[in-house]
């Protein structure tokens, strides 16, 4: 199915720039020109704290269906790469935290080798979200007007919006709190 109208109104999306509108005003949106069931699959993805989750939990279209499980197949073996890098790290075992995936896809593996090679945790983790970005083109396609075009979108959205929230205060806040919790916990135990 084509979506040339809706596929054609939305703005061009960008980590380094603002997103043009919220993800809940995007899937009110999509209310109007997608599916039901894709449009609940991708509220209960989008909605979700922190990335995808590893399993869809709606039954979307058989478009939808495709698009999700393609999405979260590339989702769990790139975490599953995170967890190895960071045990390797660590010197641990990772396949205690390693959920099984289908197919291996190479791209998955050297982006997140490569984000890794940054020790500025800043840096590692816009790298691997313009690894997500780029799975996502990839699902996406070549039609603007797809479905999975316009589901893409949504999870792209995700990621603007994300980046767009983090800032220097709030994140010294966060280290700050953090702090205070791990002494607080460590005078209760002496």
């Amino acid at each position: 199915m084509k979506f040339y109208y809706f596929g054609a109104m939305l703005p061009s999306l960008s980590l380094e720039n603002p997103p043009p509108f919220s993800v809940a005003t995007f899937i009110q949106l999509c209310r109007q020109h997608l599916p039901k069931e894709d449009c609940d699959a991708l509220e209960e993805v989008v909605m979700s704290p922190g990335p995808p989750p590893p399993e869809p939990r709606t039954k979307p279209s058989v478009h939808g269906i495709d698009f999700f499980e393609k999405w979260q197949e590339m989702e769990v073996q790139l975490r599953n790469a995170i967890v190895k890098q960071l045990a390797g790290e660590l010197g641990k075992d990772p396949v205690l935290f390693c959920r099984s995936h289908t197919g291996i896809n190479m791209m998955i593996l050297k982006g997140v080798q490569d984000a890794f090679a940054s020790k500025n945790p800043l840096e590692r983790e816009l790298a691997l979200d313009k690894l997500r970005w780029k799975l996502l083109d990839e699902l996406a396609g070549f039609d603007p007007f797809s479905e999975s075009a316009i589901l893409s979108y949504g999870l792209k959205l995700k990621l603007v919006e994300r980046w767009s929230q983090m800032n220097h205060q709030k994140g010294q806040k966060k280290v700050e709190n953090y702090i205070a919790t791990l002494t607080s916990q460590n005078n209760t135990l002496n």
